[in-house]
């Protein structure tokens, strides 16, 4: 996986927006080490875009395997330390882990943040796609 300094070159290189690379810089020292292992790494979309381990949703473990309460999405707090659930547009190897989270945290409502056109072209990948789930306390 990409270094740091290599990370932000390839940022500047997609164009991310300012806010990205300042949360980037701002969130360094937190740690990502369930998303860099190996087990998890297909199921990251990109391999710089991995979820802190302080946050990340949990799904509960299958089958005694420890690897399955992998997916890529966080927790993001507003007023309390589970307000919504971001994260990647599901792949075709995550899309049952997708609806195992919006069923085990209680997700009533998803909202796409990203645009389904692209140039006037209704995009039918979605490979640039974030997901808001908001969970029901």
């Amino acid at each position: 996986y990409p270094s740091s300094v290599h990370l932000e070159r390839e940022m500047l290189d997609f164009k991310f927006p300012p806010a990205v690379l300042f949360l980037h810089r701002l969130h360094r020292d937190k740690f990502e080490r369930a998303g860099d292992l190996e087990a998890n790494r297909e199921k990251n979309r990109y391999p710089y875009i991995l979820p802190y381990d302080h946050c990340r949703v949990r799904l509960s473990v299958q089958n005694s395997n420890p690897h399955t309460d992998y997916i890529n999405a966080n927790f993001v707090p507003v007023r309390s330390e589970r307000d919504f659930i971001c994260t990647q547009g599901p792949l075709p190897n995550t899309m049952a882990d997708f609806w195992r989270m919006v069923w085990e945290q209680n997700v009533r409502i998803i909202v796409m943040v990203t645009s389904l056109k692209q140039k006037d072209t209704v995009s039918k990948k979605h490979s640039v796609c974030v997901l808001v789930c908001v969970p029901t306390l």
